[in-house]
């Protein structure tokens, strides 16, 4: 790869190819990454309410998946900081991954908060797996 310093002229410079970890650590980027996340929430919402906008079953409340989600900030296994889009609706996890029906029609998930996240431009990773 050859030398890690860079020369120009008399001035040598030395990069710090872990600065954006590190600044990710120390909550620099708070507020850009708060604002990013208002974003996928907010184009998530377009999505829920377009794919899976309708009436609970248990309590007759309308649109309850979509006014749970919110974006939030979290760190990763690293400890380096990210944006989350969550959803706190019980719904949530149907709208992501899909479901069977008693009569094993299977549902497609509509990944609603995925879709937000990458129409506001952010690089989607699920959680890995545990266990």
């Amino acid at each position: 790869m050859g030398a890690t310093k860079i020369r120009r002229g008399n001035l040598t410079l030395y990069p710090n190819y872990k600065l954006g970890a590190e600044l990710r650590r120390t909550g620099v980027f708070d507020d850009e990454l708060r604002r990013l996340t208002a974003d996928a929430a907010l184009a998530a919402k377009e999505f829920a309410v377009k794919d899976f906008y309708g009436v609970d079953s248990r309590t007759g409340q309308i649109g309850a998946y979509f006014s749970s989600i919110r974006g939030e900030l979290g760190h990763n296994r690293k400890g380096l900081r990210v944006g989350l889009v969550v959803a706190d609706d019980w719904k949530g996890v149907l709208a992501e991954k899909g479901w069977t029906t008693r009569s094993g029609t299977v549902v497609k998930g509509k990944k609603i908060l995925a879709r937000g996240g990458r129409r506001a431009g952010l690089r989607v990773r699920a959680p890995r797996k545990r266990g």
